[in-house]
């Protein structure tokens, strides 16, 4: 396998850490498909040594692959944000989905994803403007990530909320 022809690698990394991500990678992929995970939640807080800091330090390359095979995954252990993306994907059928992690504001379009770019960074557009609905959104008591796919999808999310029985705000139209 030639790591360079298969991943976007930002860097100077030499081709063994390439080949050893890529393990890693193809790992995460087989577990969710053998356990038939539809979505996965963990947490790499940057402290664990050995083997277990190794595989947290694989969490968001095998993160952004699995996301971009169309499984809801999410960080800091954020379960709900996972059943979110998974429920996302479910109603709008995309496989484009993303954790809202950061904001990134430019003339009122907002980046959505992790820092930098990657697999699951999107940009878009708010009807009430991005640090319009940012400020709705976070005076509804969030934590700091949500789901995100593209389109608009708010009156089947309503619907679905109410067969649930869930409350739910709309910030933004």
């Amino acid at each position: 396998m030639r790591g360079r022809a298969t991943f976007d690698i930002l860097g100077d990394y030499d081709e063994a850490s390439i080949r050893e991500m890529a393990r890693y990678v193809v790992a995460f992929e087989q577990w969710v498909k053998d356990e038939e995970l539809g979505f996965v939640a963990s947490h790499y807080d940057g402290f664990a040594q050995g083997k277990a800091g190794v595989l947290d330090s694989m969490l968001i390359p095998a993160f952004s692959m699995l996301i971009k095979q169309g499984i809801a995954c999410a960080v800091e252990g954020d379960i709900k944000v996972a059943m979110g993306m998974s429920i996302m994907k479910t109603i709008s059928g995309a496989c484009q989905l993303s954790e809202f992690y950061t904001f990134d504001f430019d003339d009122d379009v907002v980046r959505i994803g992790h820092s930098g770019s990657g697999d699951t960074t999107f940009r878009t557009r708010f009807a009430c403007g991005a640090r319009e609905w940012n400020n709705r959104w976070c005076e509804c008591g969030p934590t700091h990530h949500s789901a995100a796919a593209r389109g608009g999808w708010t009156g089947t999310i309503l619907k679905v909320a109410k067969i649930l029985d869930v409350p739910m705000e709309v910030v933004c139209r």
